[in-house]
């Protein structure tokens, strides 16, 4: 009895196995044979129905493909334009420094300070930035190295510049803040001068006023920034060397001339210091048109880039609304068009 039970169970698990194995033959033909054969069958009736109605099959292609090809380039755009500055490292901690002044009841805004600002609000409320950095504007300056003569972008920035800027360092290892006699230069700008020679240690002119040593080549600002023109950084002290009119700003309140940049420190919020630094300009000069000063922060200076009656104004945003919607009509028309065509084609095959 033993034995017939143990013989039945084998012609049991016998049985499963045959099955087992006419069922993966199976699979296994379906996939090395039937499917290789079907798709092959597909592609022929494809390409005969795209050679028997080539107008049809080329408006389906080209259409549809037009429509995509539109819509992914306003993508990336829109894409581009909203991480705008976003490589900064401390982007949600950069701001700049903005005043809102009153002329007649119409609230003016600017960001043009004196350089005595800077000190004041280091000396004074120092505990609430990283850094604060006054610079010069990003005025054009003819860079003269030898017999090869260029025309560059550049900032000069008290310390700290360089974090504000977030220089990414390929070449040397300067000490900040700079010295007076130094400067770095960009990948692209010491290539544009130098060549295939290292830049190191290298002097060049400066506008015919000064020469500088270069002690550092950093990493091209990224495109998508608002300080992708720095094609080369010094000294503050050097541009007061240059201008005499920037030195003068250290101690007069009336030279408002220069951006004043801020990061703050971790744990702090823009419009609590805003709040705090509010009369420091006013309290300094007792002007007129009571100046009030707030900070601007990165992450609005693309999208909101102007100020109507002291507020921002989102011109860079509604273009990003306009261009996403340009976009999205362009992809849903050529989704429509492909849509009729094909219904159009099978009532004529009907």
């Amino acid at each position: 009895m033993l034995c017939g039970g143990f013989v039945s169970r084998y012609f049991m698990l016998l049985q499963r196995h045959k099955v087992v194995i006419r069922e993966f033959a199976e699979t296994d033909f379906i996939i090395h044979t039937l499917l290789p054969r079907m798709l092959s069958n597909y592609l022929k009736i494809a390409f005969r129905n795209f050679w028997n109605n080539k107008l049809y099959s080329f408006l389906h292609i080209i259409g549809l493909a037009s429509g995509i090809s539109a819509a992914l380039l306003i993508g990336l755009w829109v894409y581009d334009e909203y991480n705008f500055n976003r490589y900064h490292t401390a982007y949600d901690r950069i701001g700049m420094v903005e005043k809102n002044r009153t002329y007649n009841g119409t609230i003016n805004t600017e960001e043009s300070h004196p350089a005595a600002l800077g000190a004041k609000l280091r000396e004074t409320y120092g505990s609430y930035f990283d850094e604060v950095v006054v610079s010069s504007y990003g005025g054009e300056k003819t860079l003269k190295y030898g017999e090869t003569a260029i025309t560059r972008r550049g900032y000069f920035m008290k310390k700290g510049g360089e974090k504000i800027l977030d220089l990414q360092m390929v070449k040397g290892a300067p000490d900040f803040p700079l010295d007076p006699g130094s400067m770095l230069v960009s990948e692209s700008t010491a290539k544009a001068l130098f060549g295939a020679e290292d830049p190191l240690n290298k002097i060049i002119d400066i506008d015919k006023k000064i020469a500088l040593k270069i002690a550092g080549v950093y990493r091209d600002i990224p495109r998508n920034s608002t300080f992708r023109s720095v094609a080369f950084y010094a000294s503050f002290d050097t541009y007061c060397s240059m201008e005499d009119w920037a030195a003068i700003s250290k101690t007069d309140w009336t030279e408002n001339s220069l951006p004043v940049y801020v990061k703050l420190a971790p744990k702090t919020d823009f419009a609590d210091v805003s709040a705090k630094i509010k009369n420091v300009t006013y309290e300094a000069t007792h002007d007129e048109s009571k100046p009030e000063l707030f900070l601007y922060p990165m992450s609005r200076w693309h999208l909101y880039p102007e100020f109507k009656n002291g507020q921002s104004v989102g011109i860079g945003l509604q273009n990003l609304w306009i261009f996403g919607l340009i976009g999205f009509s362009v992809l849903l028309l050529a989704a429509i068009n492909f849509m009729n065509l094909s219904t159009a084609r099978s009532e004529k095959r009907a």
